[in-house]
């Protein structure tokens, strides 16, 4: 999930140590944030690295009387302030998922990031002990939906990511209309942004963002294809598997040293796999451009269907920059999930 590479760190996590979601079930759940209290008493929030103590998470309530949450990092990345901050609202565990918020509620978060995440598995390291870098949130497998402002107001992006280790593990994402530009130029403003994580083989992925929830399409990435073969976004000879669930979540992002920090702000989030939010089954919504090179027995046999280690340098782009999503956590990780 980070765009640039600062330090190749290689560190070994054992299995055991990965603290992933305990829930089985899959019971939606919406945040709202206009009560007295959270309509979730089971908010968890983390940030990485977590060394300077000045990640926060914060309701605010505009002049309007509407709330909504604020995550903010106010100590540069350059002396040790968190590059990256991520909120789940409870632990279950998703297969088929939407999941949804209004994003940059107040307009903002120009130079930033902020996105969704889904199938998420995840550790905290409490010391920097497990991983050798930091104490911290690490993301050990995630989808991830990127809305960026980091080139400023004019410039809005959407992209979808597949994570391991904090790592993206793809390439030529803007080749394959993963990665494209939101048209217009004023995008100082709110958007709903929402993405689609459908099927276990392929996984199909799909990123959008709207005017506002139930209003004009504004942007749609093409979707995802994920199999358990060598997919186009992979390097040759790569067969990363895929996710099949996991817990969804939101972030706030900004590893740069200036501007200072990151603030980022979401309202009336969601995670969902049935009911008025339903997810389509195969293909995924938005999933038109599905290139026949995907069939199902793609990836089958041979080293897909044994357990194996992740073991590889920080991919590219496509524009010659690598994509890491924390300080390059470089990671050799069984993909067995543990019992816990």
């Amino acid at each position: 999930m980070f765009k640039e590479l600062r330090s190749l760190v290689t560190i070994c996590v054992l299995v055991g140590i990965i603290v992933l979601v305990s829930s089985t079930t899959q019971a939606n759940w919406l945040e709202t944030f206009d009560g007295d209290e959270l309509d979730l008493a089971t908010w968890q929030f983390e940030c990485f690295p977590d060394m300077t103590k000045t990640f926060t998470n914060t309701i605010v309530t505009d002049p309007n009387g509407n709330k909504y949450l604020s995550l903010d990092e106010t100590s540069s990345a350059g002396v040790g302030g968190s590059a990256f901050g991520a909120a789940f609202g409870t632990d279950e565990v998703f297969t088929d998922v939407r999941i949804g918020a209004v994003v940059n509620v107040t307009g903002d978060a120009s130079w930033r990031y902020c996105g969704l995440v889904a199938r998420t598995e995840y550790f905290v390291d409490p010391d920097g002990s497990l991983t050798g870098v930091a104490p911290g949130f690490v993301a050990a497998q995630t989808y991830v939906m990127h809305i960026n402002w980091e080139d400023g107001p004019a410039n809005l992006r959407i992209d979808i990511e597949k994570v391991i280790m904090m790592q993206n593990i793809m390439r030529n994402e803007g080749e394959l209309g993963l990665d494209i530009v939101v048209p217009g130029l004023n995008h100082a403003r709110s958007y709903y942004a929402e993405m689609d994580v459908v099927g276990s083989g392929p996984v199909y992925v799909t990123a959008s963002i709207y005017e506002y929830k139930g209003g004009p399409l504004v942007a749609r990435t093409a979707t995802m294809v994920d199999t358990n073969g060598n997919d186009p976004w992979e390097d040759e000879a790569v067969n990363d598997e895929v996710f099949t669930s996991g817990a969804s979540g939101i972030f706030a992002q900004n590893e740069n040293e200036e501007p200072v920090g990151y603030h980022c702000t979401f309202d009336d989030i969601f995670s969902a796999s049935d009911g008025p939010a339903a997810v389509n089954p195969s293909p995924a919504n938005g999933a038109i451009d599905v290139s026949d090179r995907y069939e199902p027995e793609l990836g089958r046999g041979g080293i897909c269907d044994r357990p194996r280690t992740v073991d590889r340098q920080a991919r590219s782009d496509g524009k010659g920059r690598s994509r890491p999503i924390g300080n390059h956590l470089h990671a050799r990780q069984s993909r067995i999930r543990p019992d816990v």
